[in-house]
């Protein structure tokens, strides 16, 4: 006797079971692929290699890097300042040019670097060239432990590099102090009546020679002096040079020559004699008295 298998209306038969998971299983791997396949958008990068530039005042350029996935516009809010492109996309080098600066003040300008998410600005300062302004030696009093010294003004603050002293046949100490523009330093080398050279380097390769002169007023007189002393009153100087030889009177208020007198002899010093009230003068021998010299009283020297 055979079995035969009943089936209720509509009930599944095994191969339409197969059929119906095999459908299932292939969506399941095209869903699974699939979702494999799906990528995520690049994240935008932008960013300039430099974000500030200090400039001399002469005309120039310098390359700005951009690195970057997307695109970007450049610009400048000063007209002083200029860039080889205003746009770009992706990396790239950008040219960035300045004027030269003819005003008395230093300026300051932007670039800004700009893309669709994000913004980098370039800050641009232009300095002034430096200048020595100004020089002076100040004369000391070794009596209460104040040094010669001097001091220098630049029209702007400076980074002392090196100062040299022109006069090698005194060493004085190599210490100096910078306050801004200030630049000062003692010298005990100095003699007052002497003029001495320097030459001081600061930054960006700027170097200035100058003299510093240990007097107010300087009288120039012929010869070699060879002694003075100043009168009581503090108003004429006697003096005796050699080449030629000769005793000068100065007028100390207004440092001008009165008057000279030539000597037949080579002197050796001056003074005033109290005793005789007359200006003495020594030779290299013997003294010499010159009469007749109008003068009330002096100092020895």
């Amino acid at each position: 006797m055979k079995l035969s298998e009943t089936r209720s209306p509509g009930a599944e038969t095994p191969l339409g079971r197969i059929l119906r998971n095999f459908f299932f299983l292939t969506a399941v791997i095209t869903l699974i692929i699939g979702c494999e396949k799906k990528e995520n958008p690049p994240v935008k990068f932008f960013y300039i290699d430099n974000s500030s530039l200090t400039v001399g005042f002469a005309s120039g350029s310098q390359e700005i890097a951009v690195k970057s996935n997307t695109s970007w516009t450049v610009s400048s809010d000063a007209d002083w300042l200029t860039t080889s492109i205003s746009a770009g996309q992706g990396n790239a080098q950008v040219n960035v040019q300045w004027g030269t600066l003819e005003s008395s003040d230093y300026r300051e300008g932007n670039i800004l670097f700009k893309s669709s998410n994000t913004s980098k600005n370039l800050h641009v300062v232009q300095t002034l060239p430096i200048k020595l302004i100004s020089q002076e030696g100040i004369i000391g009093n070794d009596e209460i432990g104040v040094k010669d010294s001097i001091i220098l003004f630049f029209n702007v603050p400076v980074v002392v590099k090196s100062i040299v002293y022109g006069y090698d046949l005194c060493e004085s100490e190599h210490k100096y102090v910078v306050k801004g523009n200030r630049v000062s330093f003692a010298y005990t080398c100095a003699s007052i009546g002497r003029d001495y050279p320097f030459t001081i380097s600061v930054q960006d390769n700027y170097s200035f020679q100058f003299t510093i002169s240990f007097y107010s007023k300087k009288l120039n007189v012929s010869g070699v002096v060879m002694d003075f002393f100043i009168s009581d009153d503090d108003k004429t100087i006697w003096a005796i040079t050699r080449n030629p030889n000769q005793i000068i009177k100065v007028s100390i208020p207004d440092l001008s020559l009165v008057t000279t007198h030539p000597l037949d002899f080579t002197p050796r010093r001056i003074y005033w004699n109290n005793y005789h009230n007359k200006l003495t003068i020594f030779n290299f021998l013997f003294p010499k008295k010159i009469p007749d010299v109008p003068q009330t009283r002096s100092l020895l020297v």
